[in-house]
């Protein structure tokens, strides 16, 4: 990978020509770069000392791209001016780079994402549970875990043949390689008649789901290349929608769930105590808590207010 490094350069002239075009007619105020190494592209092309340049850390852009040298140099340059400010969609994100001797603004922001509450607001509390509906709402990503997730349901029904449920998984069926080694798994473990593969779904889907569930799962791991989480939106919906989660001591996952109170935190990859938290959270109900927890610091308004006072700031 370190070899790579010397390829990490986005400089091109026709591209330069056309952003400065239309940086220049719009004239803002603000530039706001969605993830780290998105943002170089276009700090390579366009570096204005008097303009303010705000950088969104998501989740890859402060975990796997840290293991490129010229990534580490390149971000924090940029970093070092007085102009450029980062956010951070969680602490644990900030704090990598604090540890890869990245340096930067004193105006920073650490600002979680926002979750549309009105949205996401169940109508029912009278769902049978004759059958347990586990869901778990994601791309197919190595990061989101879903092997250990098949293995740990596979040992939690050895352990209770007479509990009856389903885990429903979404996300595109063609869009990641991974999708095929996960149904490999499924069809070896004999769960096909368990898990339920949905595709991907709209935000109305996505709601629908979560009406349906009892409980939501997402084994968050370190990928083999080193990507991690930042904030996992769907965590924050189904917790906005009243569902016990069980997921992982992962990135920020740990500033959203507290293990006891909204659900179960394991560790990355630990297949046993995943198959016991499986079993215990089953005795669980909906949870008005999680809801509350949504509402108090991760609402979409409260996020716009907090980023837009933020704007001011800098200004």
């Amino acid at each position: 990978m370190e070899g790579k490094d010397i390829y990490l350069s986005f400089k091109n002239k026709k591209f330069r020509k056309k952003l400065i075009s239309v940086i220049e007619k719009f004239n803002p105020d603000i530039i706001h770069c969605q993830f780290g190494y998105e943002a170089l592209m276009l700090l390579d092309n366009y570096f204005n000392p008097n303009k303010k340049f705000v950088i969104s850390f998501m989740g890859y852009d402060a975990s796997a791209k840290l293991k490129l040298n010229v990534y580490r140099k390149k971000i924090g340059h940029y970093l070092s001016f007085k102009n450029v400010f980062p956010i951070y969609c969680s602490k644990y994100l900030k704090n990598n780079l604090i540890i890869n001797n990245i340096k930067f603004n004193k105006e920073h922001l650490v600002l979680y994402f926002g979750t549309n509450t009105e949205f996401f607001k169940r109508k029912s509390y009278n769902r049978s549970r004759k059958l347990l509906i586990f869901l778990q709402v994601s791309s197919f990503k190595e990061k989101k875990g879903h092997l250990y997730t098949l293995t740990a349901f596979k040992k939690f029904l050895d352990n209770n043949p007479n509990v009856h449920f389903n885990l429903v998984l979404t996300g595109r069926v063609d869009e990641f390689k991974e999708y095929k080694i996960i149904k490999k798994l499924t069809i070896d473990l004999g769960l096909e008649n368990i898990v339920k593969f949905v595709g991907w779904v709209t935000p109305e889907e996505t709601k629908e789901l979560f009406e349906k569930a009892h409980f939501f799962v997402q084994h968050s791991i370190t990928a083999s290349d080193g990507d991690q989480e930042g904030m996992p939106n769907s965590i924050m919906e189904a917790m906005a929608m009243e569902l016990p989660v069980i997921s992982t001591y992962n990135s920020g996952i740990i500033e959203l769930v507290e293990d006891g109170v909204n659900g179960y935190l394991v560790n990355e990859k630990d297949i046993e105590n995943y198959a016991i938290k499986i079993n215990d959270i089953i005795h669980w109900g909906y949870l008005k808590l999680n809801r509350d927890k949504i509402i108090e610091s991760f609402e979409i308004g409260k996020h716009i207010d907090t980023l837009l006072n933020f704007y001011n700031k800098i200004i």
